[in-house]
């Protein structure tokens, strides 16, 4: 009778404890076989970087060379466009230059103000239909013209 009641027991108790001891179990059980399975690759790359040092010496150059100049070229793109934003603020933010528009000859595109479209007229047609125009001159080299309205 006194077997009875010590398995009666035991079959309580582990029949009560299963379904979270076995939930744990397996969930300590993962967690283990990673952090093995984690040190065991370190451990691997360990051993690959002391055998394979020139191998592992240039990489390691090649990598900070290129971050370094990523970071030198993000610089000069940073820099630069500063610099053209203080070219086009010292301008002034109510100066507007225009160009005369490019034309192509044969398939070649001889680039802006190849030819004189801009007239005196024009200069003068803008200063009398657009009245946020306080003033409006044209500029003129050779062939080329050029308008400019403030």
């Amino acid at each position: 009778m006194k077997k009875r009641l010590r398995l009666s027991r035991r079959t309580d108790a582990v029949s009560s404890a299963r379904p979270n001891d076995s939930v744990s179990f397996y969930a300590a059980w993962r967690r283990a076989t990673a952090t093995f399975a984690l040190l065991g690759s370190v451990r691997i790359a360990l051993r690959a970087i002391r055998v394979n040092r020139t191998r592992s010496a240039l990489t390691m150059l090649g990598i900070i060379i290129g971050v370094a100049a990523v970071i030198a070229m993000v610089g000069v793109g940073s820099g630069a466009t500063a610099r053209i934003q203080d070219q086009i603020q010292s301008i002034g933010s109510n100066l507007i230059i225009v160009l005369p528009g490019s034309i192509s000859t044969n398939g070649v595109r001889l680039g802006s103000g190849a030819v004189a479209t801009l007239t005196e007229d024009d200069a003068k047609a803008i200063a009398e239909n657009c009245p946020s125009v306080s003033v409006a001159a044209t500029h003129c080299e050779g062939q080329r013209s050029s308008g400019v309205w403030e």
